[in-house]
């Protein structure tokens, strides 16, 4: 009988007599480590077989096509990305632990410490779109038996924010695995509070700074631009020159 024949494969088969050069063995992608989300599908990763999920308790989880609601609409000038280029959980329905994991990542290939990185945006807007409480991401880490919780995120963006937190502590000997977790803030008017996502990274600590080459405070060195961009121009509306970037 043809079959693998390792023990200490994932696909061993026990009741095999000769190898068939079949067995396939834990993965982890290595890191630095990057999932863009751009594919307008269920990301597939590295690993064979993918490792990439998603699950929901209840409601239909992380999407990623289609155009987000409100102020997260692709039409909106706070989003400004394009569809099927994140993922995102809408909230219309009643969403509970809608989950994206993530594949295993080896962060033993790394220099320093390994920081989770990603793009983030729960903007509901003003208004009558408003919400008193946002709906709540949790980045979760699994140990090797539990999913632990590294830090949740309930509050309105301006617009898409970049996040990191250190995984110090976060690894199962010297691989992190990572998932996203979505939930309501409880509110009935959860649905005009979308969450979206965009630009996994795994890597060594990210470095703030402007990454706008125009601006007077460019920083050339910077791998997350945190906003401090300063645009010198005419700021006077009902000038001939007036710039709306400065």
């Amino acid at each position: 009988t043809y079959g693998c024949t390792d023990s200490t494969a994932l696909n061993y088969n026990p009741l095999a007599t000769a190898d068939d050069g079949s067995c396939s063995y834990p993965c982890a992608a290595p890191a630095p480590y990057l999932e863009a989300l751009n594919s307008g599908a269920l990301p597939v990763g590295v690993c064979v077989p993918n490792q990439y999920s998603i699950s929901a308790i209840a409601g239909d989880g992380w999407r990623f096509t289609g155009n987000p609601g409100y102020n997260a609409s692709t039409t909106s000038p706070a989003n400004n990305r394009n569809q099927g280029e994140f993922a995102w959980v809408d909230f219309s329905s009643t969403d509970v632990s809608p989950t994206l994991n993530v594949e295993q990542i080896d962060v033993t290939t790394l220099p320093s410490a390994a920081y989770i990185i990603f793009d983030y945006f729960s903007n509901a807007g003003t208004g009558s779109y408003a919400v008193a409480i946002n709906n709540i991401l949790y980045v979760e880490a699994f140990d090797g038996t539990s999913w632990n919780t590294v830090d949740s995120i309930q509050r309105e963006t301006a617009g898409w924010e970049t996040v990191w937190y250190d995984l110090t502590g976060y690894d199962n000997a010297g691989v992190v695995q990572i998932r996203f977790r979505a939930e309501s803030s409880g509110l009935s008017n959860d649905y005009y509070n979308d969450l979206l996502l965009d630009e996994i990274r795994v890597d060594v600590a990210p470095l703030a700074g402007c990454m706008t080459a125009t601006a007077c405070n460019y920083d050339s060195t910077a791998t997350v631009d945190d906003g401090s961009c300063i645009a010198l121009g005419c700021t006077d509306s009902l000038a001939n020159n007036y710039d709306s970037n400065a």
